[in-house]
């Protein structure tokens, strides 16, 4: 074996390029694909690591394992641990309030190097909104990471001996690659519903980009360099290829390829481009401000997400407060890098010293995010607080058990209420739909009591209540099939008197990522003008089967949509006792109508078809001025971008009532 491990100032640069990537990704800047910072960061650790023990086999005649995991010790744990304590210790006051739970198990995970699985466990994505108020996300790279660095200098070592290092080492490259291409497209049975979420956080197959890395790291121990001219080709070619990734793909472009593969091949070609000392992409990403940054990479992509998280959740809305956010996390980066990771890393790695350290960089964020919970409640005992936490209860469907999601099994018994007649020949309604149906719980049980009928009520969460079939990210929803065909046959048996369909079938029609069907003949429409027409006759088809039965319809438009709007949950204690109604947005009421009023007009063709239906207007009774507003009078009309509170639900009672009666024929 020959070569060395040599200081690459280019490489320090690079770093830099990928870490201002992902930090502009996530301070909403516009850079689309800006996450792809982190591919990058896996293909220089692979060849930073490789380098580094290929050089000590070179010099010693061997590796030290214990020595290489003394270091990687020394060197990550002591910042994660300080970012991990303090930023738990803020959550409670400055994070976002729902998302404690959540952040305090990726933490413990994060702490214990799997957040990465423990994300993968989780029901939601990584672009999900709802995940990314995780003040500890980020922390899943680090956890492949990690890792990686646990199995790799076994394999590199066992690979060695076998005299067949390259060999080896490309082919679990291509058996990485390869699992992550076949889990995303679909072809292993069973898990077809999380297979994007396996290929993108798991490290079996995130582990070819740090093995693309390695291989190069091992290519270039030898004699060969790039020419100065072909050094500047490469620099040029992978230039452009990581600006194209960056600035092009989005969480909507398909992984491995292009997403991951585009790249990583890019990095590659910079790091060889890299290896000519005078070459013009050298010089930049060695200049003296790449080098800083890059020397500082990793303290600010432990701070910056955090404090973008914290600035979410105390300036909701602000589009200003992530950038500042992520400008001023570079002060707890510069304090790490100077006074606590450059004095440790450069330490002896002695055995004693440093597993006392991992102790305390272990029971240290773990103590820290033990006290999130008791601060939370005690934060919580706030009568302001407490008043809008009131408001903010779960609705009836899911208190009672109503909502049949595939997780729990529903509980029927639960979700009848008997009007006050208590006649078995009382008039029966059912609320059927998805979580629009379900924030009009309260009101639909009060209407119930207040018109003397009985009620029932059945939800599906994202699945609206027609005959259509749902596609989402190329994935038939086939329980949303099943949930129609069950509920519309329990309706053609027990005939009651009227049924409520309420749902946010405007947020599928806008969503780029879903497509309607009529039948499993028909295609698959994907622009809103085409998915309008299947809504239609969806909606018209199960109308119908109603009316011929005797059965009135009450079909409720959606509400108006607060869109971009985050949750009341997602704001933070600090903002609400200082400015509660700057949790809230306001909007002109044309802006609240995602498709304008061509979704209404299709819901009054049905209606008007139909003998015994009707269409329900609520956006009157929420919004009864020329803007709409989330907070009024001291009173939370909304609690996120498409769903009522359960005391606004009590409040459109009497208009359910109304609409009920008018199709039942009082």
């Amino acid at each position: 074996m020959s070569g060395a491990s040599r200081y690459r100032a280019d490489i320090q640069g690079l770093r830099a390029v990928a870490v201002v990537a992902v930090v502009a990704f996530h301070a909403d800047l516009g850079l689309t694909g800006g996450f792809l910072g982190v591919d990058v960061f896996f293909v220089i650790s692979g060849f930073v690591i490789t380098s580094m023990l290929w050089a000590e086999q070179d010099r010693h005649g061997r590796v030290s394992l214990g020595r290489f995991y003394l270091r990687r010790v020394r060197r990550l744990l002591p910042a994660l641990a300080v970012m991990v304590s303090v930023v738990a210790l803020a959550v409670p006051l400055l994070g976002p309030r729902s998302a404690a739970v959540a952040a305090s198990r990726t933490a413990v995970a994060g702490t214990l190097f799997g957040a990465n699985m423990q994300l993968l466990t989780a029901a939601q994505g990584y672009f999900d909104p709802r995940t990314e108020a995780n003040a500890f996300l980020h922390l899943w790279t680090l956890s492949v990471e990690e890792q990686f660095y646990l199995v790799f200098p076994v394999l590199l070592l066992v690979a060695s001996r076998s005299k067949a290092t390259r060999v080896v080492l490309a082919a679990s490259a291509l058996l990485s690659l390869g699992l992550a291409g076949v889990l995303t497209v679909g072809l292993v049975p069973g898990i077809a519903g999380s297979a994007n979420r396996i290929a993108f956080y798991s490290a079996p197959t995130r582990a070819w980009e740090f093995l693309v890395g390695s291989l190069l790291a091992l290519m270039l121990t030898g004699r060969w360099r790039p020419s100065p001219r072909f050094s500047d080709a490469l620099t040029i070619a992978g230039g452009l290829a990581l600006l194209v990734a960056l600035t092009v793909f989005d969480e909507s472009t398909s992984f491995p390829w292009p997403l991951g593969v585009v790249p990583v091949i890019a990095t590659a070609a910079l790091v060889v481009a890299g290896t000519v000392t005078d070459g013009r992409g050298t010089r930049l990403l060695a200049s003296g401000p790449a080098r800083w940054l890059g020397d500082r990479s990793y303290g600010w992509y432990l701070w910056h997400w955090p404090l973008i998280v914290f600035s979410r959740a105390l300036f909701p809305g602000q589009g200003w407060a992530p950038p500042l956010a992520a400008l001023v996390a570079l002060g707890p980066t510069v304090v790490s890098h100077r006074w606590l990771e450059q004095p440790i890393r450069h330490g002896e790695p002695r055995l004693r010293p440093t597993f006392a350290l991992g102790v305390v960089c272990v029971v240290g964020p773990l103590t820290a995010v033990a006290t999130i919970a008791p601060q939370g409640r005690a934060w919580d005992a706030n009568p302001t607080l407490k008043a809008m936490n009131a408001q903010l209860g779960r609705h009836l469907d899911a208190v009672r058990g109503c909502v049949d999601n595939g997780v729990e099994p529903p509980r029927p018994d639960r979700c009848v209420w008997v009007g006050e007649s208590g006649a078995a020949g009382s008039d029966r309604v059912v609320l059927v739909g998805d979580s629009n149906a379900g924030h009009l719980s309260e009101g639909f049980v009060e209407a119930a009591g207040r018109g003397r009928f009985e009620a029932r009520i059945v939800t599906r969460t994202g699945c609206p209540f027609a005959d259509l079939e749902i596609r989402r990210d190329g994935q038939v929803d086939r329980g949303c099939r099943r949930f129609y065909e069950e509920q519309m046959t329990v309706l053609l048996q027990t005939r009651p008197s009227a049924v409520v369909l309420a749902s946010a079938a405007d947020l599928r029609v806008v969503d780029p990522t879903s497509q309607f069907r009529g039948g499993v003949n028909d295609g698959w429409a994907g622009d809103i003008d085409s998915k309008l027409r299947v809504w239609n006759l969806a909606l018209s088809r199960t109308v119908t089967r109603l009316g011929d039965l005797g059965i009135g319809v009450v079909v409720v438009t959606p509400v108006p949509r607060f869109t971009g709007w985050q949750p009341l949950g997602e704001c933070a204690r600090l903002r609400i006792l200082v400015d509660e109604a700057g949790c809230g947005a306001d909007r002109p009421r044309g802006q609240t109508l995602p498709v304008g009023t061509r979704f209404r007009e299709v819901e009054d063709q049905v209606a008007e078809s139909a003998e015994r239906a009707t269409v329900l207007d609520l956006a009157p009774a929420l919004c009864p001025g020329e803007t709409c507003h989330t907070f009024v009078n001291g009173r939370w009309v909304f609690r996120d971008e498409s769903h009522i509170t359960v005391a606004t639900s009590r409040a459109v009672a009497p208009e359910l009532v109304r609409a009920i009666e008018s199709v039942v024929g009082r």
